[in-house]
């Protein structure tokens, strides 16, 4: 009996949330992922968009001052990894002719593998900065009408557990076929 009142609920929760849908299909409802406090807002109640403009911005000088550090582990790391390989190499040739032991030569494989896992987490730190600016920006997903602005420039805006609509939209209608 208990599975099928959960049966039943999950039915009812899939029928609502489509009949949901289905009921906003003249108005998107628009949030950004990230937190943060709104720095400016390009759009205004009425204002006609096109897929891909901007419509708000969140304060990037956080994320950007990260992307500058981030630069600058890169170079780091990059330096690093070129003196580990000079090194391993310098040794390779060396246990070549005899003249180091094999655990020497282990250490600096060991080293290198350790500036070549580096190099990439700081490759890698520097992609998710990219992100993050491109996540505070709100983007217009669709060509459309602006209904409604529901944020204004200085609005902290804080997205932990549900997603907060900013701007309402309007699609404009599919060309008739």
């Amino acid at each position: 009996m208990r599975y099928l009142i959960f049966v039943l609920s999950a039915g009812l929760f899939s029928i609502s949330a489509q009949a949901d849908v289905l009921l906003q299909k003249d108005r998107v409802e628009l949030g950004i992922v990230n937190s943060g406090v709104v720095s400016s807002v390009e759009v205004t109640s009425g204002q006609k968009v096109t897929k891909g403009q901007v419509l708000l911005r969140l304060d990037q000088s956080v994320i950007r001052a990260n992307q500058a550090a981030a630069r600058s582990h890169l170079a780091k790391e990059k330096l690093e990894m070129a003196e580990a390989t000079r090194e391993y190499e310098r040794n390779q040739e060396l246990y070549d002719r005899t003249q180091l032991s094999e655990h020497e030569l282990q250490l600096a494989e060991i080293a290198w593998n350790v500036a070549k896992a580096e190099l990439a987490e700081a490759g890698a730190r520097l992609a998710r900065c990219k992100q993050q600016l491109e996540y505070s920006q709100l983007r217009a997903p669709v060509d459309g009408t602006i209904r409604q602005v529901l944020t204004w420039p200085g609005m902290a805006v804080t997205n932990h557990m549900q997603i907060t609509p900013l701007i309402i939209l309007a699609p404009n209608p599919a060309p008739k076929q």
